[in-house]
């Protein structure tokens, strides 16, 4: 019997499992070493059932008008793009899913794959392919991180970028 990565997470008390050779995350934290912008954009998502990107930070981020440590961009109802602006410190990304009326997350088939990204227009970038707990699909939402430092002062952030 093959383990699914929630169960070597659990297993191996790891934040990380190699499955079919690929390597499955958890989640994907990043040290940010100045206030940053975090442009995500969604880049897919399954039809199936809503898909979410949770974002965790050690101080409150902020979308537009909205402040929190723990925000979630829905499938269903987030736009495509969205600019966080997020303190220094740690930010760990993870996916979620809504399913029979609650929200789900590290159970199942679910995991995140990474691919690095090269933009010449960001500090760092990362593609998150992510599958939920639901078997059958290699990725139920994709989304691409790009993280610039912040502007300083009262410099405008486009919001809609």
């Amino acid at each position: 019997m093959t383990l699914s990565a929630a169960e070597l997470w659990l297993d191996e008390l790891a934040e990380a499992a190699e499955i079919d050779g690929d390597v499955v995350h958890a989640a994907v934290t990043v040290d940010l070493d100045i206030d940053s912008l975090v442009t995500i954009t969604r880049r897919a998502a399954t039809d199936a059932r809503p898909q979410g990107i949770a974002l965790d930070a050690d101080e409150p981020m902020t979308i537009g008008e909205t402040d929190g440590r723990r925000l979630v961009l829905w499938s269903d109802s987030a736009p495509e793009t969205v600019v966080v602006r997020v303190p220094a410190g740690r930010l760990t990304v993870w996916n979620v899913w809504r399913d029979d009326g609650a929200v789900h997350a590290w159970t199942g088939a679910a995991g995140i794959r990474r691919i690095e990204l090269d933009d010449a227009d960001a500090d760092f970038g990362v593609r998150l392919s992510a599958s939920d707990g639901h078997p059958g699909s290699d990725a139920d939402l994709e989304v691409d991180l790009l993280i610039t430092g912040a502007p300083h002062g009262d410099e405008p952030v486009d919001d809609d970028a």
